[in-house]
């Protein structure tokens, strides 16, 4: 027992003596208790609550003592803060050893839920991959998709691998294998519709290609009329200019024929031969311009309706021409597109086949007056 003697007040008597903390510090101090030792834990709290009780007996005495007079309570707080100190050395190292003990089973705790977290997070995470998968196939073709049903109908769904979450995986592949197959059908319709849509183009170009060679065989008959029908015109003034000339050379030796037998006749015979010639030349002067004027407009009308003729057909060939430039950018951007994916041969034989395929779609742009792209 520890005795605090004055002048004027009772001493100052605690409970917990110096043996007593000394018993203590001996019984406890150096306590350590690993993780696990649930014993040594048992013993390690019973250590802090005998210490804790020592401690706050000496607090309730100090608060007793201290009623009588100022300093006498001084005294006590300095006789009780080393008592204090002392007991608080002990207590310490067994706190800390318990708030250890404590973190490592709190630690221990959330290691086990992480992994638990991530056991679950990674069986999600299968199920999301088997939910997720035909997402990949939204633009396959039938043959990948018939395999991946084949590949998702074949896969096993455990619950070695899924345990509690094994129904959940189940429903998935299911849900896939739905989702897969509404793929393939509608791959298969899609598939049958651009075949006939491709059926139709075809028969269209040939529409279109047969009424061109119908244009252009118009065109050609019209060309060779017009070029008959300016041959005939040449031969006809030809014919008429051999004729006019042939007749004035068969007037003019019948007039000189004329002339010698009629030297002897009088003068005025002379000058009524003279008239009477005047007024044939005049006719036929006059027969000559009103046929020449005849052919000219007969020309003019056969030129105009030729060339009326070739303008209709002319516009309507543009008109056409012009409707069908989308079509005819499309397919010829399909071709160009045909010939640059054409896949590069390492044989002989391999690359002639491949120069042949070029050279066909070349031609074709040609005669499409498309640009050709030199050829890889």
């Amino acid at each position: 027992m520890t005795n605090l003697a004055t002048p004027t007040f009772p001493a100052v008597i605690f409970s917990v003596t110096d043996a007593g903390i000394a018993e203590l510090e001996a019984k406890h101090r150096g306590l350590v208790v690993a993780h696990g030792d649930k014993k040594g834990y048992l013993a390690l709290t019973q250590a802090i609550a005998e210490v804790r009780t020592a401690r706050t007996d000496v607090e309730k005495r100090r608060k007793e003592l201290k009623q009588d007079a100022l300093e006498y309570g001084r005294l006590v707080d300095s006789t009780a803060k080393q008592i204090t100190e002392r007991l608080e050395a002990i207590e310490g190292p067994l706190k800390a050893n318990k708030e250890q003990y404590d973190a490592e089973v709190e630690r221990i705790k959330r290691e086990k839920e992480e992994a638990e977290r991530l056991r679950i997070a990674g069986i999600q995470s299968l199920i999301a991959a088997i939910a997720n998968a035909p997402a990949a196939f939204a633009a396959a073709n039938t043959d990948r998709l018939r395999q991946a049903i084949e590949k998702a109908e074949a896969m096993e769904i455990s619950i070695a691998d899924y345990e509690e979450f094994t129904q959940q995986a189940t429903d998935a592949k299911t849900a896939a294998i739905a989702a897969l197959n509404d793929l393939l059908s509608a791959r298969i319709a899609a598939d049958q519709a651009e075949a006939a849509r491709l059926a139709e183009q075809a028969r269209i170009d040939a529409e279109r290609k047969a009424e061109a060679e119908r244009l252009a065989a118009e065109q050609a008959r019209l060309a060779a009329e017009r070029a008959e029908f300016d041959r005939q015109q040449a031969e006809a003034r030809r014919q008429q200019e051999e004729a006019d000339r042939a007749r004035r050379e068969a007037e003019a030796a019948e007039q000189a024929k004329r002339d010698a037998e009629a030297r002897a006749q009088q003068a005025e015979l002379d000058r009524q031969r003279a008239e009477l010639k005047r007024q044939q030349d005049e006719l036929a002067e006059q027969q000559r311009k009103a046929e020449e004027a005849a052919q000219r407009e007969a020309d003019a009308k056969a030129r105009k309706e030729a060339e009326n003729a070739a303008k209709a057909a002319q516009a309507k060939l543009a008109a056409e021409i012009e409707a069908a430039k989308p079509e005819r950018e499309r397919m010829v951007s399909y071709v160009r597109q045909c010939i640059d994916g054409l896949p590069e041969c390492k044989t002989t034989i391999g690359q002639h086949m491949r120069m042949d395929v070029i050279d066909v779609l070349s031609k074709l742009l040609a005669g499409w007056k498309a640009d050709v792209k030199e050829a890889a």
